[in-house]
């Protein structure tokens, strides 16, 4: 089953427009290596969300959202690296996310189609 999802990525100017974007979906562009790679998850992934204590597998925080196996097959994650710096549906990766200090920020969103 496709999951029909565009997934836009914009670079924003951080500190004039952070009021107008959802934190949860902001990177610092500084902090973001290249290339950025979207991929399907893959058993073994892990993401520490932004307001969260810890680094849980993913497929945890799947099982925790109840989405069923055939759409967490095809569930779409960005990485900077080795490294899951976002998963749909959840907040960017606290490590990655926008704060203070940005000036340039990654806009990601997941669009329904």
């Amino acid at each position: 089953m496709p999951l029909s999802t565009l997934i836009r990525v914009t670079f924003v100017q951080y500190t004039a427009e952070k009021e107008r974007y959802n934190p949860a979906s902001l990177l610092d562009a500084s902090l973001v290596g290249t290339p950025l790679r979207l991929r399907n998850w893959r058993p073994g992934d892990r993401l520490r969300p932004l307001h969260r204590g810890s680094e849980e597998k993913l497929r945890r925080l799947l099982q925790q959202k109840r989405v069923p196996l055939d759409q967490r097959l095809l569930w779409p994650v960005l990485t900077s690296g080795d490294k899951v710096i976002w998963a749909k549906d959840f907040p960017v990766a606290a490590e990655f996310a926008a704060g203070d200090g940005t000036s340039q920020a990654v806009l990601i969103e997941a669009l329904e189609i």
